[in-house]
C-alpha cells in the first residue's frame, strides 16, 4: 500500500563551496541524521527546487558552516546550498536568521542539515514587504528545522513569515518547535501571514506546540499540503477566546482570502496522527470568511486518534465554504461535544468514497454526531455524502453517525454497528444513527445494521429508515490496509452490500482507486 520514502533526492550532488571569512562564536556540532523521509508518498509533488548556480554555504567542513556566514549569504539573496562535508551536521543558532522583505531566498540543507533553535530563538523571520506586489519567495528544502521558540504573538518558532510574499518548504521535518502556549495568534513551527502561496510537500511535523495550530498556522494565506505528516502537535491554548485560543492540533486556518491572490486550501496524502487540541479541532481547524467564496479540498488523507476537548470536531473543525473531502479516512477520533470526526458550519459539502471508523462524540450521556455534525446556522447548509462507510462511531445522546442541522443527500452508504449512548440511548426521540426530523434526501443504495436502537424506554426502528434503505449485516471486515492511499474496511464477496448500490452519481472509483463496476456496491470499499 504505502510506500515509505527512506532517502529522497538521491542525486542532489553536494558541490564545492566558498569559504566565507566571517568569524562567528564557536557553536557545537552535533551529529544528528536528517530523516525527512517519515512522511508517505501518496500524491504527486512537486521536485525541490533547482538548485544550480546556488551560492555554496561553507568550504566542505562543518566548522566552515557557521551562521553568521549563513546570515550575509541570506542578506544577499538567492539560492543557498549547504556544503559542509558529507556527514549529518546541526547548526545551533544563539539569534534568529533574518531573511530579507523583498528578495528571494532558497535554503537546500542537502538532506544533511538540521538548524536549531536550541529552544531559545526563532529560527527564521520572514520579513513583510510594503504590499504583495513587493513580496517575494522564501524557500527551505532537504533539511530538519528543530527547538524552534517564538514568545512574540505571531508564533513561528521555525518559520515566521510576516504579511505578503510565498512559501514553498519541501522534505522537511520540523520537531518540538514551541510558541505562546496561551495566545490566539501564536501558532507553533510555521505562521504565515497574507501569503499568496504557502506550499508544504513531503514535510513531517512532530511534537509541536503552541496555543492554536501547532504545527501550521495562517492568518490569510493559500495553502498546498502535500504528502505531509503531522504527529502528537498539540494546541495548548484554553477556551477558544480571544486572548487564549486552543484550536487546531497541527493546522490553525484563519481565513486564505486576505493574500488578494488565491483562496483556496488544498490536501492531498496527508496523515494527521495523535494530535491534540484543548478547544476544537484535535487536527485541522478552518475558519474561512462567509461570501468569499473560500474552498477546502481533501484527498487521499488519514485522520487517526485525534483528540479535541471539551468542544467541536474531534478531528476537523470547518466554517464558511465549499468543502469537498474524498478517498480518505477518519479512525478513533474523539470529541467530547459534538462531531467526533468532523464539524461543519455555514457549507456547502461534497463526501464521497470516504470511511469514518470508531469515531467517538461522548462524555457521559451526552455528545451528538458520533462521525459528523452538520452545524443547522448559516445561510449554506447542504450536504451530499456518497459511498462513505460509517462504522462503529459512537455519541453520547444521539445521531451515532450524523447529526444533519442542514440538507442532506445520501446515496450509497453503508452504516454499520453505530452505537449510542454508554448502554442505553438517553433520547429516545432523537434518532440513532442519525438525528430524527432530519431533512433528507434517502436515494437508492444506503444500508443499515441493525434495524433497531435501544434507548432506556426500549428498542425502536431507527427514524430515518424508509423503504428504500436495506437493513442487513453486510458482513463489514475490519479497517485495514486494503491496498490503496488510505485504510478501508472490505466486505468480503459474499456480503449483501455487494451490488447492492446504484451507479446514478456513484464515483468511477473506491476509496482505494479501484475501478467500480455494474449497480456498485455499497460503502466505500468495492469488491473486485
Amino acid at each position: 500500500m504505502k510506500k515509505i520514502l527512506v532517502g529522497i533526492l538521491l542525486t542532489i550532488i553536494f558541490i564545492g563551496c566558498k569559504k566565507n571569512t566571517v568569524v562567528a562564536p564557536e557553536i557545537p556540532i552535533v551529529n544528528t541524521p536528517v530523516d525527512p523521509g517519515m512522511a508517505s508518498q501518496i500524491c504527486t509533488a512537486p521536485e525541490p527546487i533547482n538548485m544550480n548556480g546556488a551560492s555554496n554555504w561553507g568550504n566542505g567542513t562543518a566548522a566552515s558552516c557557521t551562521q553568521a556566514s549563513l546570515q550575509l549569504l541570506i542578506d544577499a539573496g538567492g539560492k543557498i546550498k549547504f556544503n559542509g562535508g558529507t556527514a549529518p551536521y546541526t547548526l545551533i543558532l544563539t539569534s534568529t536568521l533574518i531573511v530579507p522583505a523583498n528578495k528571494e531566498v532558497i535554503i537546500d540543507g542537502g538532506n544533511l542539515l538540521t538548524i536549531s533553535g536550541n529552544n531559545l530563538v526563532r529560527i527564521f523571520d520572514k520579513q513583510a514587504p510594503a504590499n504583495q506586489n513587493q513580496g517575494s519567495l522564501f524557500a527551505v528544502q532537504n533539511m530538519k528545522l528543530m527547538n524552534g521558540n517564538a514568545n512574540n504573538e505571531l508564533g513561528g518558532a521555525a518559520i515566521l513569515g510576516r504579511y505578503f510574499g510565498s512559501l514553498k518548504v519541501i522534505n522537511v521535518v520540523f520537531d518540538n518547535n514551541r510558541s505562546q502556549l496561551s495566545n490566539p495568534d501564536a501558532c507553533g513551527a510555521v505562521h504565515t501571514g497574507g501569503y499568496k502561496e504557502a506550499l508544504f510537500a513531503n514535510c513531517v511535523f512532530t511534537n509541536n506546540k503552541a496555543a492554536n495550530g501547532a504545527a501550521v498556522g495562517t492568518i490569510g494565506s493559500a495553502e498546498i499540503f502535500i504528502n505531509c505528516k503531522f504527529e502528537n502537535n498539540e494546541a495548548t491554548g484554553t477556551g477558544g477566546t480571544f486572548d487564549k485560543g486552543g484550536s487546531g492540533g497541527a493546522i490553525y486556518v484563519d481565513g486564505v482570502d486576505q493574500n488578494g491572490v488565491n483562496n483556496t486550501l488544498t490536501l492531498c496524502g496527508c496523515e494527521f496522527i495523535n494530535n491534540k487540541a484543548k478547544y476544537q479541532a484535535g487536527a485541522l481547524n478552518v475558519i474561512f470568511y462567509a461570501g468569499k467564496n473560500s474552498s477546502l479540498s481533501i484527498d487521499k488523507s488519514s485522520f487517526e486518534g485525534n483528540i479535541c476537548e471539551p468542544d467541536k470536531g474531534g478531528a476537523c473543525y470547518f466554517m464558511n465554504g465549499s468543502l469537498k473531502l474524498t478517498n480518505s479516512t477518519f479512525a478513533n477520533n474523539t470529541s467530547s461535544s459534538i462531531g467526533g470526526a468532523l464539524w461543519v458550519n455555514n457549507y456547502n459539502a461534497n463526501i464521497s468514497n470516504c470511511t469514518f471508523n470508531g469515531n467517538d462524540a461522548v462524555k457521559g450521556n451526552d455528545g451528538l454526531g458520533g462521525a459528523i455534525a452538520f452545524d443547522g446556522s448559516g445561510n449554506n447548509k447542504t450536504a451530499t455524502i456518497t459511498n462513505c462507510t460509517f462504522a462503529e462511531n459512537r455519541a453520547g445522546n444521539f445521531a451515532s453517525a450524523i447529526f444533519n442541522g442542514g440538507e442532506l443527500t445520501l446515496t450509497n452508504n453503508l452504516f454499520y454497528k453505530n452505537k449510542v449512548g454508554i448502554g442505553n440511548q438517553s433520547n429516545a426521540d432523537a434518532g440513532a444513527v442519525i438525528n430524527k426530523q432530519s431533512n433528507l434526501i434517502i436515494n437508492a443504495g444506503n444500508m443499515q445494521f441493525p434495524k433497531q436502537y435501544t434507548s432506556q424506554f426500549g428498542t425502536a426502528d431507527d427514524h430515518w429508515i424508509t423503504s428504500t434503505v436495506i437493513t442487513t449485516d453486510a458482513l463489514l471486515q475490519k479497517l485495514f490496509n486494503n491496498e490503496g492511499p488510505t485504510k478501508t474496511m472490505a466486505l468480503p464477496a459474499n456480503s449483501p452490500a455487494k451490488d447492492q448500490g446504484t451507479a446514478v452519481g456513484a464515483p468511477t472509483n473506491d476509496q482505494r482507486g479501484k475501478p467500480r463496476k455494474g449497480n456498485v456496491d455499497i460503502g466505500a470499499f468495492e469488491v473486485q
